[in-house]
């Protein structure tokens, strides 16, 4: 009997399910990055998929968030003189400030109750609960993009509204998958939850 947590050669069993005949496994052994294999069985088919996850691609996105914060900075700090003292008490600036802070704590708590789900492997994929978590399925994402939507508009610049929009363009789709897969292994995934925005998408 093969049960969430076991080991099997260089995997770990993280999903194993006689009724829904599913097994899940987590590569444990070294590779460039992070890999899964899934059986599954649909319409008395035997359903195998691999997923890898290169490391490249994280180094990628290290490297990209380096190169925009640079770049950020400069624009910011070098070639326009507008933000002055003045700026800086603006109300606006003041309450524009609050809510990407709000965005901030948003993304890092979800982050933390999706780390902690991952640490627990004996279970398996459970649904993430409590926070905003039970009114849309990717808080995290939605956190991040009210964060670059409010430093666009603070800053009143195109590469911040750039930056925006590329945020935006990467993790609306992201929810959408997220919230997606979360409906087809889950059936009793709870139908109020919207993908990224409450009440709205």
């Amino acid at each position: 009997m093969i049960s969430p947590g076991d080991s099997l050669d260089f995997w770990r069993v993280l999903y194993a399910d006689r009724e829904e005949k599913r097994l899940l496994l987590y590569a444990e052994m070294k590779l460039p990055g992070k890999a899964w294999l899934e059986w599954k069985t649909e319409d008395e088919t035997l359903v195998q998929t691999a997923t890898f996850r290169p490391l490249a691609v994280a180094l990628m996105a290290v490297f990209f968030n380096f190169v925009i914060a640079g770049f950020l900075g400069y624009h910011t700090g070098t070639l326009h003189t507008h933000y002055n003292g003045e700026w800086l008490t603006d109300p606006r600036f003041i309450a524009g400030l609050l809510i990407f802070f709000t965005g901030m704590v948003i993304n890092i708590t979800s982050d933390e109750k999706l780390i902690h789900l991952r640490k627990d492997r004996s279970n398996g994929y459970r649904i993430p609960r409590g926070g905003l978590f039970e009114r849309v399925s990717c808080p995290n994402f939605m956190g991040e993009t009210v964060e670059w939507g409010v430093y666009a508009i603070l800053f009143w610049s195109l590469p911040a509204f750039s930056f925006f929009v590329r945020t935006f363009s990467n993790q609306v789709p992201r929810a959408l998958l997220h919230h997606r897969w979360y409906k087809n292994h889950f059936p009793d995934y709870p139908t109020e939850r919207k993908a990224v925005f409450p009440y709205i998408l």
